[in-house]
């Protein structure tokens, strides 16, 4: 990476965990949702809906990490170990699929859904399907998707390799589609994660954060509108 890049990278990251710092004093204060669920944010109608399994369940337990995205997309988080995208979860606890929690909190939320479901799932078929009704559901409610690539690491990595590729392909077809990039973004970053090297220490949360941040930016923010040409 260009040592220019690498300096506005170093100046985003640490502008976003200023806002978090900010964000997450107004935190202690805030109400909290039933059985210790994270702070309610009742004043700020969300522009966002998190799904996703224990790699996105950081957001519960890191309130930097929450901080960072509220600051500039109020978000609510369907976080739960386990998640499938279509099925029920692989726990008791985990009934709910990422495309449930999609139809569950439909009109709660208005811009996209950040999707980080998907370790629990199966590759091929059953994730080309999965991918198709979860962008047709955003479709129906009028959001985008923001769709997190998988690590391609520790257990997941030929998994991981496989399940980006057919997002990639699936994206250039899929107008309402984004990748947030996940696994390039993290690919050098192995101090922000546990030893499986997949599920996020603290500061692999507010990494993440920051990520979504500027994918979300990028999926939701119109481009300028070029100049007109001299005599045009």
């Amino acid at each position: 990476m260009p040592v220019r890049s690498r300096r506005r990278s170093r100046c985003s990251y640490a502008a976003f965990a200023l806002l978090a710092l900010v964000a997450a004093c107004a935190l202690v204060a805030a109400p909290r949702g039933p059985a210790g669920n994270p702070p309610v944010a009742s004043a700020v109608r969300a522009r966002v809906l998190v799904v996703g399994d224990s790699v996105f369940a950081v957001f519960d337990h890191v309130a930097e990490a929450r901080a960072i995205l509220d600051a500039r997309y109020p978000a609510i988080y369907a976080v739960t170990a386990c998640q499938r995208l279509l099925e029920p979860g692989c726990k008791d606890f985990a009934r709910r699929s990422a495309l449930d929690e999609m139809r569950r909190h439909a009109g709660r939320y208005t811009d996209a859904v950040v999707v980080g479901t998907g370790y629990n799932d199966r590759l091929g078929a059953p994730f080309r399907r999965a991918v198709l009704e979860i962008v047709a559901e955003a479709e129906r409610q009028g959001v985008r998707v923001v769709w997190a690539t998988y690590r391609e690491r520790g257990t997941m990595t030929n998994k991981g390799r496989t399940m980006n590729r057919q997002l990639v392909r699936l994206d250039a077809r899929l107008e309402r589609l984004s990748i947030a990039d996940w696994q390039a973004h993290s690919l050098r970053r192995d101090a922000w994660f546990r030893p499986d090297r997949l599920h996020l220490l603290w500061a692999g949360g507010a990494g993440l954060a920051t990520h979504l941040v500027e994918a979300l930016d990028a999926a939701l923010v119109a481009p300028a509108v070029p100049p007109a040409a001299p005599g045009g």
